[in-house]
């Protein structure tokens, strides 16, 4: 499929390029009014279906190794030319992750050895490094920031515990800083009560 053919991020084809900023796109609105937001509720309905059933959890599982390659090379810069990618990447989180707990396949994936949610919170940590700097001159950051934020409060009792202090951290160092946009404030302030819920039950 074209995700899967675009997955290097390097040699991105034109139906690859195509496809992310796609997802990019659908990601940019996924925080609009109910009227325009139409885009994302279709996919995260598509996802929440397929993932039901048993002859797509091959094509789904496969989807999601292809979004986890795609999420660790994002982390690896926060250049301009990669936000397209990480915005594609946190559309197809933001959409399995709202239906987490009704799609066992997703968390069963996220608690293999294999995969885990590292890749998640190196993704997170780069989205919000850009954030603090640049977002409010961009309309895609902020959305996908807004995204990232309600994905690592939905998967925190997923998160390691070594990694959910670092994001407390992270997050109230944003907040004292005032580097968040106040539409920001109350998702952060969720991510934050669900880290810390983790870091407690784990004593």
């Amino acid at each position: 499929d074209p995700i899967s053919e675009g997955c290097n991020l390097e040699n991105s084809g034109s139906n690859a390029t195509k496809a992310w900023n796609i997802l990019a796109y659908i990601q940019d609105r996924a925080w609009e009014e109910a009227s325009v937001r139409s885009e994302f509720e279709s996919l995260r309905e598509a996802i929440y279906k397929a993932a039901q059933r048993r002859d797509t959890a091959e094509v789904i599982i496969s989807f999601l190794y292809t979004i986890k390659k795609a999420a660790e090379a994002c982390s690896e810069t926060n250049a301009d030319d990669m936000l397209v990618y990480r915005t594609a990447v946190w559309c197809v989180l933001h959409a399995f992750a709202d239906h987490h707990k009704e799609i066992p396949l997703f968390v069963k994936w996220l608690k293999r050895k294999t995969v885990g949610c590292d890749f998640v919170v190196r993704l997170f940590e780069t989205q919000l490094d850009q954030a603090n700097k640049d977002l409010p001159t961009s309309h895609r950051l902020h959305h996908s920031t807004r995204s990232s934020v309600m994905v690592v409060a939905k998967l925190a009792p997923l998160i390691c515990t070594s990694d959910t202090g670092t994001l407390c951290n992270m997050l109230h160092s944003s907040l004292k800083s005032f580097d968040v946009g106040q539409e920001l404030i109350g998702g952060v302030l969720h991510a934050l009560l669900a880290l810390h819920s983790k870091n407690i039950k784990n004593g």
